[in-house]
């Protein structure tokens, strides 16, 4: 992947019923120069597994999973990954 513009970062615990809905508000932007992080905050759910179906294959979009962290830790697992030298914070809800 190259360098993306910019990294949004979007931190989940069991959002099922939310995630589709927000992965696709980021993938389906008109500025398309963006990636997506979803950091799966341990659900049980099947969070992680619907933002990869909603992605469609979209290679912006990366799913991290570090366990049950924590929202800090999560998202602080998310600016780790982060590409771009700008990034967006979002919420699965």
């Amino acid at each position: 992947m190259t360098r993306p513009a910019i990294s949004v970062v979007l931190p989940v615990r069991d959002g099922g019923a939310y995630i589709r809905e927000a992965v696709g508000s980021v993938i389906g932007q008109t500025f398309e120069d963006i990636e997506l992080i979803v950091i799966d905050d341990g659900s049980v759910d099947g969070s992680a597994e619907t933002a990869r179906e909603r992605a469609g294959g979209d290679t912006r979009l990366r799913v991290i999973a570090p366990g049950r962290v924590g929202l800090v830790a999560a998202l602080n697992a998310g600016l780790e990954a982060a590409l771009a030298p700008l990034v967006a914070r979002m919420d699965a809800d």
